[in-house]
């Protein structure tokens, strides 16, 4: 326990560890979810065709481009999941300033 007369230093160090666990915690979702990216773009390059019977192999191209599509959208997005929050703390600084 602090032993100050007004505990601003153990509120400080309170808030401190808030703001760390939740970084740290964006930081390991956001890498989790672009490793799923990751593994769906990997997956759509991988095996062989899917329905080659079905709109002459068409089919196939198809939900290969959309899964592809998928994990790109899903890396950029976890990116930005990360980096948005910093953004718009910087930016709201940089607006207190001026």
């Amino acid at each position: 326990m602090d032993t100050n007369s007004n505990n601003s230093s153990s509120l400080n160090q309170s808030v401190m560890l808030s703001i760390i666990v939740r970084a740290i915690g964006r930081i390991i979702i956001s890498v989790l979810i672009a490793t799923f990216g990751f593994y769906l773009a990997f997956m759509s390059t991988v095996g062989p065709t899917i329905a080659p019977e079905v709109w002459d192999g068409d089919l196939d191209m198809l939900i290969r481009l959309s899964v592809l599509g998928l994990g790109f959208l899903t890396m950029i997005g976890a990116v930005v999941w990360l980096i948005f929050p910093v953004a718009k703390r910087v930016f709201a600084m940089l607006n207190k300033s001026l």
